[in-house]
């Protein structure tokens, strides 16, 4: 899940989440919320509390003590003569007195305390504790669906880890150097079968070299409703700043569909203009992704989803949906990798039929017909791939996407060419938040 690897990985991935999974994570969750009681859900597992199942007091979910840590998989220590419970996950302990309002943690020797504000509780024989306030001392996200009465907590490397021990084959096609292919060239076309769609094609030529991206292509699209005339655009990516030219907008100008756009920017199709991208709000650590792949580095897109994934705040429920999704997911297209090893290289290829997505889906009846065929050949310095999918519906209503690629060393003498004059429309495209004033 660290490198970059195929075009056919992210076709498949790209092209399966179209549609909603129901897959074994997916159909564990929705048989658990069936049940009338409060739900605990740790990463994408609903717990089961055979004995003593969890409550709701003045706003809080308790559980047993031993029961909220072990399901958060820390080892749980406990002094009967002193009433301390002790838990250890990874570098973190904490530690508190049953019936104490205190929480005392330790997190790879740096020191801390947590002032629970709601009270332990006794009830039969058991201690019960508020699972929020046990998930935050140990380092975890937590949330509460008030809907379906859930506590969704979420260990956000632990599951990525769990995640990566189930994909064998993306895991190793991630041990490759794809890096070095920073030359490639993109032939691509799609066709519809709906009434409003008939198809899109286009042709990309790109270079990732000395800390810059460059890409120039053409596209054409036709539909029932209008036709886009070849068009080209180039592309540079220079740090934070996006050069683009095109004629795409003159061509959309002739069928009346961009004019007054047009007249605002000047736009004649062989200016070049200029976008800074940080000022125009794009993610810090996208660009930083963006820029180490411009210089040929691996960018650890594990550590940029476990960040955009742990935000401010509570975890949301619909954010355990769409992991345990993409779990699925993984877990299926690693299933159909076959890779086979040579001397001077590798080939992977997948095949995805109708009948395997229906039965991923759990519903073969109405389950959208989707198949894959795909290819990647590396030999040497040269890299090429094939992919060919198509979906469609129960109406015959679908698409079909082809594509070819192929990838290479680029030469020592050949660069990225940044314009040396360009139209800035950072300002242009900028939106400024209205001020209200207060009392009004």
């Amino acid at each position: 899940m660290k490198k970059i690897i195929s075009l056919i990985t992210a076709a498949a991935l790209s092209i399966s989440c179209m549609a909603a999974a129901s897959a074994a994570r997916i159909q564990s969750l929705s048989e658990a919320l069936d049940k009338d009681e409060i739900h605990i859900i740790y990463n994408d597992t609903p717990v089961e509390y055979e004995d003593a199942a969890p409550i709701n007091t003045e706003g809080r979910v308790m559980i047993p003590f031993r029961a909220a840590l072990e399901t958060m998989n820390a080892t749980v220590d406990y002094d009967e003569e002193t009433k301390t419970v002790t838990a250890t996950k990874g570098d973190t302990t904490i530690k508190f007195t049953l019936l104490d309002d205190t929480i005392y943690i330790d997190n790879a020797g740096e020191q801390s305390t947590i002032t629970m504000d709601v009270p332990m509780l006794v009830e039969g024989d058991r201690t019960y504790v508020p699972v929020r306030f046990m998930s935050n001392a140990l380092g975890m996200q937590v949330g509460w669906n008030g809907d379906n009465e859930t506590v969704v907590i979420m260990d956000y490397d632990e599951y990525l880890q769990q995640i990566e021990e189930k994909i064998p084959n993306l895991k190793k096609l991630a041990s490759y150097d794809t890096a070095k292919f920073n030359k490639c060239s993109i032939d691509m076309s799609i066709s519809g079968s709906a009434e409003t769609f008939v198809g899109c094609t286009a042709v990309l030529n790109a270079l990732m070299k000395d800390g810059k991206i460059g890409a120039d292509g053409k596209i054409k699209f036709t539909s029932s409703t209008f036709n886009l005339d070849e068009s080209e655009i180039n592309v540079v990516l220079d740090g934070t700043t996006l050069y683009f030219k095109t004629n795409i907008l003159e061509n959309l100008e002739k069928l009346n569909s961009s004019a007054a756009f047009l007249q605002l920017m000047n736009v004649d199709g062989t200016e070049w203009f200029s976008v800074d991208l940080e000022k125009l709000g794009a993610d810090a650590q996208m660009l930083e992704m963006l820029e180490m792949i411009a210089s040929g580095q691996v960018p650890d897109t594990e550590a940029y989803f476990k960040n955009y994934m742990l935000t401010e705040g509570d975890v949301q429920y619909a954010t355990t949906i769409m992991l345990a999704t993409m779990a699925d997911m993984f877990e299926f297209i690693d299933s159909k990798i076959v890779i086979e090893e040579k001397e001077d290289g590798y080939t992977v290829s997948i095949d995805i039929t109708p009948e395997d997505y229906a039965q991923l889906l759990g519903n073969p009846f109405d389950a959208p017909q989707l198949s894959i065929k795909a290819r990647t050949d590396v030999t040497g310095d040269i890299m090429t791939a094939e992919i060919e999918a198509a979906m469609s519906d129960s109406a015959n209503n679908g698409f079909t996407i082809k594509m070819t690629e192929t990838a290479e060393v680029a030469g020592e003498d050949e660069t990225v060419t940044v314009p040396e004059e360009s139209k800035d429309i950072t300002a242009l495209l900028t939106f400024p938040t209205p001020t209200i004033p207060i009392g009004q």
